[in-house]
């Protein structure tokens, strides 16, 4: 069984740059440099892939989507069968 693994940006410190971190569902953390202030979703994947990759982990592809309300991601692993995914109903209207 596959893991997730949760992206989160952390911001200057007075002791520590702005970074962004990549953690598995399993406790492995990874810490990478940013350039410059962002929090967006491109650099969110850019971290997940980035451990992915490091680890060995293949898989068809990772979704990501919000995770907590302090902009943390959650990317998880689908194997691109119908029933490991789903979608919510479209509202009447």
């Amino acid at each position: 069984m596959g893991q997730s693994i949760i992206t989160q940006y952390h911001a200057t410190t007075r002791t520590k740059p702005q970074r962004m971190s990549a953690t598995t569902t399993s406790g492995i953390r990874r810490y990478f440099s940013l350039t410059h202030a962002t929090n967006d979703a491109e650099t969110h994947r850019a971290c997940a892939l980035a451990l992915a990759t490091e680890l060995g982990w293949s898989r068809r592809a990772y979704h990501g989507g919000a995770y907590n309300d302090q902009g943390a991601m959650v990317w998880v692993g689908v194997t691109g069968r119908e029933e490991d995914t789903f979608a919510t109903p479209t509202p009447a209207g």
